[in-house]
């Protein structure tokens, strides 16, 4: 598992695109992969000032490769930094850990996907993550509640999308049910800059 710190130069107008709208963003970052589905990028928009991107992939990403489409060259503002990640590869159970995760909290009901806005659901939406991907939150704040509207090429309407930032700490209960929940993400929306569970010693 690979971990890339990727800032973006705002003055470039591709760049600006995929900042404002979270499909073109991925659509982008899938060219950084030779298999995207092998790859499984997670990805969220970290900061906008300056505008970086924390990108965990399966296979490292290629950057020269996203650099060589007509139009990229000055998309990145500097070189991007990728690393292997190897702190799931380390968890042990009752391992306390400091995590974000910025996350699409949902209900189904009458057939449909409903967003969670008041804040006591959504910290109860994030306790039964907890529950099925093997961890306790020990303590959580929500940092940011966003309503993001952008289009689809192919859609005739926007899309909305309810984006909630949580940041705390976590006990690890069930190790290898929380490595599943590191590489697959939590929630709906992981393709839009969704689900990417972050973690780091305390």
């Amino acid at each position: 598992m690979f971990l890339s710190r990727l800032v973006l130069n705002p003055r470039d107008p591709r760049a600006r695109r995929d900042l404002g709208n979270p499909y073109e963003m991925h659509a982008t970052l899938a060219w950084l992969f030779e298999d995207p589905k092998v790859a499984h990028p997670l990805w969220r928009v970290e900061s906008v000032r300056p505008p970086v991107v924390l990108l965990q992939s399966m296979v490292p990403p290629d950057f020269a490769r996203l650099q060589r489409r007509d139009g990229y060259q000055g998309y990145f503002a500097k070189a991007p930094e990728s690393k292997p990640y190897g702190l799931p590869d380390r968890i042990n159970s009752g391992l306390v850990l400091r995590f974000r995760l910025e996350a699409n909290p949902t209900v189904t009901r009458r057939g449909g996907r409903h967003g969670l806005w008041r804040v006591e659901e959504q910290l109860l939406w994030l306790r039964r993550q907890a529950e099925k991907f093997g961890f306790d939150v020990l303590g959580a704040t929500v940092s940011r509640i966003e309503r993001r509207s952008f289009t689809k090429r192919t859609a005739d309407r926007p899309i909305v999308l309810l984006a909630v930032r949580f940041d705390g700490h976590l006990q690890v209960r069930n190790p290898q049910r929380l490595r599943e929940g590191i590489m697959r993400g939590i929630g709906h929306g992981k393709a839009l800059g969704l689900g990417l569970l972050s973690l780091a010693s305390r």
